[in-house]
């Protein structure tokens, strides 16, 4: 759900992944059965989606997607699929995350040249990825601009599509933020 991020983190020396797809399920299960130490799995309820042909999945731990515009999507499991369509319509690059903590230095290598980045999470915001990943991306030295979207508050029982679009994690709002950053 929505606090388990905040909560695993916690864990010394948790691994923490979040696949996209069945296929990328598959890869990371036989990764964490294979690995020392606490592995944690994230795959939510809900059906598998399609996604843009560009954007297939090499299944590394992160997958990067050069877009052509000087904006960065991160996003990591579901979501994935959603920055792809938003990334696919605005022409902007997307860092997809399957190892989702600790984070890979690596990651923020990529993400630190870009000037505007957007991180959408089904997450609390408090605890969350994005806030890790932001707080790296400062020590880092990066001086561009950085936003979160993540979960505000408890999100009752209601159909996955409505509480997406709530929260500003469907594709059209991440089209908009997108168009809105990029005037």
């Amino acid at each position: 759900g929505t606090f388990d991020i905040p909560i695993l983190t916690t864990i010394p020396g948790v691994t923490i992944y979040s696949p996209s797809d069945y296929s990328e399920l598959e890869s990371v299960l036989i990764k964490a059965f294979s690995s020392e130490g606490v592995q944690v799995v994230r795959y939510p309820r809900d059906s598998e989606k399609e996604i843009p042909e560009k954007f297939n999945k090499i299944y590394g731990d992160s997958d990067y997607f050069k877009g052509k515009k000087d904006c960065l999507i991160v996003a990591y499991g579901r979501l994935f699929v959603e920055a792809a369509f938003a990334a696919e319509k605005t022409d902007v690059s997307v860092l997809k995350i399957g190892k989702i903590f600790p984070i890979e230095q690596e990651l923020i290598e990529i993400a630190k040249n870009y000037k505007n980045i957007f991180f959408f999470e089904e997450s609390v915001e408090f605890g969350s990825i994005s806030e890790h990943f932001g707080k790296m991306l400062s020590e880092s030295g990066f001086k561009g601009n950085y936003k979160t979207f993540c979960v505000n508050g408890f999100v009752p029982h209601m159909k996955v599509e409505k509480a997406m679009k709530i929260h500003g994690l469907d594709r059209e709002s991440m089209i908009e933020t997108i168009e809105e950053a990029l005037k």
